[in-house]
């Protein structure tokens, strides 16, 4: 079976297309993977500042797993000193006599 060279010319630009797609989505998922790992860094960062007034430098190697659990603990930790304020207001302030039955504790 004889193939014409049109047909070779069609066969060749066809897979080189297919490799430059191939090429382009593999480059925007990188891309956009990149995007994503900026966007959970500055979250976190932000995070951090908020509880410890100074953003930390993310490292190379964090990865967004890495800083999700990271978000995820300063969260939690977040969480309990919020707690923590509202036990130590409760003693330091004593319900008044005229809050409900319920608030109220001997």
């Amino acid at each position: 079976m004889k193939i014409s060279k049109a047909k070779i010319k069609r066969i060749i630009k066809e897979e080189a297309d297919l490799v430059i797609k191939e090429m382009t989505d593999v480059g925007q998922a990188q891309v956009d993977k990149e995007d994503e790992l900026e966007e959970v860094a500055s979250a976190f960062r932000d995070l951090y500042k908020s509880i410890y007034n100074f953003k930390p430098k993310v490292k190379k190697t964090d990865t967004i797993e890495d800083l999700k659990s990271r978000i995820k603990d300063l969260m939690d930790k977040q969480e309990a000193q919020k707690f923590d304020e509202l036990v130590r207001y409760a003693k330091e302030n004593p319900p008044s006599s005229d809050d409900p039955d319920d608030m109220r504790y001997e």
